[in-house]
């Protein structure tokens, strides 16, 4: 009798285990596996303290996936509107230039946006952060979706240093 119901129960073990592979398998999960690294991942998100109601935003984004991406929108509550755009250089005057479409992240690469290249703009910031906040925003991506983010707002001096910058003890 006892090796009967061993028998069964070894099957009705053997029965979910299948199950839960095959439920797992079904819905892109990986039993007892940790979170799946994300498909892109952002660093040194900067704003340098506005003087007015118009600000710069400046960060790093790196592919992951392997795949590349879009960067379509940048969504910032504090201010009225956001755009991207460009910085030309001709004739020894700078320009900035709105980037229509979106910014192109390249497979395994990564895009930076600094000051004299590529940036953020941010008009009608209200209220006006102070150095040391941070801001809140999202990224929004063709294939990673909503990216949060949180940017630190920094002086200018460190705003153009970025990620070349460092501190000493």
């Amino acid at each position: 009798m006892r090796s009967i119901l061993t028998r069964r129960l070894d099957h009705l073990r053997h029965l979910l285990l299948c199950t839960s592979v095959l439920l797992a398998a079904s819905t892109g999960l990986s039993l007892g596996a940790a979170a799946a690294e994300p498909m892109v991942v952002v660093r040194d998100a900067r704003i340098p303290a506005p003087a007015a109601d118009v600000a710069a935003l400046y960060f790093v984004v790196e592919d992951r996936s392997g795949k590349g991406d879009r960067l379509l929108e940048v969504r910032v509550p504090i201010a009225r509107q956001v755009s991207i755009h460009r910085t030309t250089h001709k004739d020894g005057m700078s320009h900035m230039m709105p980037v229509e479409g979106g910014l192109v992240l390249p497979a395994g690469g990564q895009l930076a946006l600094e000051p004299g290249g590529l940036h953020v703009m941010l008009m009608g910031v209200s209220p006006m952060p102070s150095l040391g906040d941070t801001v809140p925003l999202t990224l929004v991506f063709e294939r990673a979706g909503e990216v949060p983010v949180q940017a630190r707002v920094v002086s200018y001096a460190d705003a153009a240093a970025g990620e070349k910058r460092h501190t000493h003890p």
